[in-house]
């Protein structure tokens, strides 16, 4: 990889790509391009027509329902989400439309200026239907430093695909491959199977808590609750579902130790035993634990 002599602080990597020299992060930045993907397809305005009169739409608009305004949101986000890939201008759109869209997400470092773009990314919004399959950022000059540090990004052109989570899942440095769309198909392939495996386990947790047998349901979702790969939305159910056991081991613990001073710490440490056999949350047996732990030496020092 030699030094590129008309960019310094580049090398030039596998397949003409671009190589970081990490002390000159600023004047990569200003060296980025920062025009749009040239070939974006363009979104048409959908035409509204059948308007009234003036007065029938006033009276209309004053006897609106609140859940009239709001199906009109919802269409509108949907008439949105179904709009073809375009790059979004910042990190932070293209992970929030993600997280709402429920969808992975590219960040794109694209070449110097005047360097060609990768010319298989131009059929990103071909490839990728509408809705998209995927959200993706252009990586920009107002946030390249940032990213490049955080991503660790040593070369340009490079594309990282990430799930909602921020997690990697799949990385192309210096160079876009041929197989690119391919691989990507794989792994939204592979994503969308490991988000069912975890809506078939809330599903059960679900049927579960509903009859009663929180620390069964508890069970089943441990898995998503220390999983870091694990979808936003399984993980907060599956929260709320240890949330109802802590809950309710919690309230079994106080009324043990209400008993103190009118039952035998003996009989009370027998029920409070039991209790952390009954659950395996980490949590809480470490804090049944604690209290078993006093009553014993409470009990010691008195005889």
């Amino acid at each position: 990889m030699s030094e590129s002599p008309s960019r310094p602080g580049l090398r030039v990597g596998r397949g003409g790509g671009v190589a970081l020299r990490h002390r000159g992060l600023s004047a990569l930045a200003a060296a980025l391009s920062l025009g749009a993907l040239g070939g974006l397809l363009g979104i048409s305005l959908l035409a509204r027509g059948g308007e009234g009169k003036a007065d029938v739409k006033a009276e209309a608009k004053a006897q609106a329902k609140p859940e009239a305004k709001a199906d009109a949101g919802t269409s509108q986000r949907a008439e949105e989400d179904a709009e073809p890939f375009t790059w979004k201008a910042s990190y932070a759109e293209a992970l929030r439309l993600a997280v709402e869209r429920r969808r992975p997400f590219f960040v794109y470092f694209p070449p110097t200026a005047g360097e060609a773009e990768p010319a298989i990314l131009a059929d990103a919004p071909k490839v990728l239907g509408a809705p998209p399959l995927v959200e993706g950022v252009r990586v920009g000059a107002a946030e390249v430093v940032d990213l490049v540090r955080r991503l660790q990004v040593k070369e340009v052109p490079t594309v990282i695909l990430l799930d909602r989570r921020e997690n990697i899942l799949h990385r192309w440095d210096g160079k876009i491959p041929a197989g690119f769309w391919r691989t990507v198909q794989s792994i939204i392939l592979r994503l969308g199977s490991r988000e069912q495996a975890a809506e078939r386990m809330l599903r059960e947790a679900l049927k579960k808590s509903q009859s009663g047998d929180l620390e069964g349901a508890y069970r089943k979702v441990t898995v998503i609750l220390v999983s870091a790969d694990s979808p936003p939305e399984a993980l907060a159910k599956a929260r709320e579902i240890e949330a109802s056991l802590l809950r309710s081991v919690r309230e079994r613990m106080l009324k043990a130790l209400a008993g103190e001073g009118l039952s035998s710490d003996d009989s009370i440490v027998h029920e409070l035993t039991d209790l952390r056999s009954s659950t395996q949350h980490p949590g809480l047996q470490e804090e049944i634990g604690r209290e078993i732990s006093r009553l014993k030496r409470l009990t010691v020092g008195a005889r």
